[in-house]
C-alpha cells in the first residue's frame, strides 16, 4: 500500500480511505495522478463474502488519462469541441444547461449519433433501470456546477445494453452561469463484463467451498444436493435449476433438488426417460445438451411440454450428465433461464467443475448408505 501511495501525486490518504470504506461499507471514488503524469479513476470497495462478512477491500484503477486531458482542455476553451470530435476515439456530446436537450452526440459506432437537438435522448440512450441514477447525478452536477461523472448502462447501436464511463464539464459565462455541458463517454463494456465474470468466478468458488465444508460436516443428502443445484445456478448465471438421479429400477431421471420451480413443473418432469426434454436428450446422447431458445428447439415439439415450459417462464436450458467413476450415468443437473441464452465457455467450464464435485458427493453419499441407486429419503 505504501508503494502505491508513493507513486501518486497529492494523494496520501489510501490507508485512511480504506479504513473509511471498511467502516461505512460505502465505495469511494478518487481521481489520482501518477508521478509519470497519468490519470486514473481509483475505486475502493468493501469485499463481502456470500456469508455477508467483510473480509477486506478491493482496489481497482481505470485509465482516464485521455479523458482527463480532454476535460481540462474543454474547461479552457469551448472552441476545442470540434477538434475533440475529430481527434477523440470516445463518444463526444453536448447538452444544454439543464440537460433537457441533447444538442449533438458523436457515437463512434458505440451508440447512435444525434445530429440535431433532441429532448428524447434519455429514453434513446439510457436503460430504463439506470435513468433514475443518471438523472440524480445530473441534478447534483447542475446544482454544484461541477463535473458530471457516472458509470451507467446505455443502449448500443445494435440495441444491446453496454456500459459507459461518462464525464461532462459545465462551460460557464462571465457571470458564472452554465452555458452548456461538453462531455465524453468511454465504452467500458468489456471492463464491466470482466468484472462480472470475476465476481461470478469468486461466487462459484465460494459455493464450491461451501459444498465441501457441508460434506465434511456430514450434512444430509438433501442439503448437499440442494447446495449443488444452487451452486450450478449461480455459476451459470441462471435463474432456475434441478439435479436428478438415475433410478436403478426404472432407469429414469428423478428430481432430487431444485431451485426456483413450482410443483406443477416438478411433477411433469419428475420421471424422465431417455429422449424426453433436454435432460432426457442429454442422457440419451451421454453428453451436455444446450437449448438456447426453447421456442425454436425441436426437443420441445410436444405441445404439453411447450406449455409447461412456457408457464414456468423457461426460455433456455443447459443439461449436464453426471457420470460415475465406473463410467455409468448416475444423474443430471440442469440450469434454466427466463430469457434465450447462449452460454459462454467460461460458464460451461464452471458447470464442469461443479459436475465433478457433484459426482464425488453423490458417490460418497451412496457409499455411506444415505442413498440407494436412484432412491432418496428426500
Amino acid at each position: 500500500m505504501s508503494h502505491l501511495v508513493s507513486n501518486l501525486i497529492g494523494y496520501d490518504r489510501l490507508a485512511d480511505d480504506t479504513r473509511e470504506v471498511l467502516d461505512t461499507l460505502i465505495a469511494k471514488d478518487v481521481e489520482v495522478q501518477t508521478k509519470s503524469g497519468f490519470w486514473y479513476a481509483m475505486r475502493l470497495m468493501p469485499y463481502r463474502t456470500l456469508d455477508n462478512v467483510i473480509e477486506g477491500a478491493v482496489l481497482t484503477f481505470v485509465d482516464i488519462d485521455a479523458l482527463k486531458r480532454t476535460q481540462e482542455a474543454l474547461e479552457e476553451n469551448e472552441a476545442l469541441y470540434r477538434a475533440l470530435v475529430t481527434a477523440s476515439a470516445d463518444v463526444v456530446y453536448r447538452m444544454n444547461p439543464d440537460w433537457s436537450e441533447m444538442r449533438e452526440l458523436h457515437g463512434r459506432d458505440f451508440i447512435p449519433d444525434t445530429d440535431s437537438p433532441s429532448r428524447a435522448w434519455l429514453k434513446r440512450y439510457i436503460l430504463a433501470e439506470d435513468q433514475p441514477k443518471v438523472l440524480a447525478a445530473i441534478n447534483e452536477a447542475i446544482k454544484t456546477k461541477s463535473t458530471f461523472r457516472l458509470e451507467h448502462r446505455v443502449i448500443r447501436v445494435d440495441a444491446s445494453p453496454g456500459w459507459t464511463s461518462s464525464r461532462a464539464v459545465p462551460l460557464l459565462d462571465a457571470d458564472g452561469a452554465i452555458v452548456q455541458w461538453v462531455g465524453t463517454a468511454t465504452d467500458i463494456s468489456e471492463h464491466k463484463t470482466a468484472e462480472e465474470e470475476l465476481a461470478q468466478d469468486l461466487k462459484a468458488m465460494e459455493l464450491q467451498s461451501e459444498i465441501g465444508s457441508a460434506f465434511v460436516r456430514r450434512e444430509g443428502p438433501e442439503i448437499l444436493l440442494q447446495k449443488i443445484v444452487d451452486a450450478a445456478v449461480a455459476a451459470a448465471h441462471a435463474d432456475m435449476g434441478t439435479i436428478q438421479l438415475v433410478d436403478s429400477a426404472s432407469g429414469t431421471l428423478q428430481i432430487k433438488a431444485h431451485h426456483g420451480f413450482e410443483k406443477r413443473w416438478i411433477d411433469y418432469w419428475q420421471n424422465v426417460g431417455k429422449g424426453k426434454g433436454v435432460c432426457g436428450t442429454a442422457m440419451e446422447k451421454g453428453e451436455r445438451v444446450v437449448v438456447e431458445d426453447v421456442v425454436t428447439s425441436p426437443i420441445f415439439e410436444d405441445p404439453e411440454a411447450q406449455k409447461i415450459m412456457r408457464e414456468a417462464g423457461v426460455k433456455a436450458v443447459i443439461s449436464t450428465p453426471l457420470t460415475g467413476s465406473d463410467g455409468r450415468a448416475i444423474g443430471m443437473f440442469s440450469v434454466h433461464y427466463i430469457l434465450p441464452h447462449k452460454p459462454k465457455e467460461r460458464e460451461l467450464n464452471r458447470l464442469d467443475v461443479i459436475g465433478r464435485l457433484a459426482v464425488d458427493v453423490i458417490e460418497r453419499i451412496r457409499a455411506d448408505g444415505y442413498l440407494g441407486r436412484g432412491k432418496s429419503r428426500a
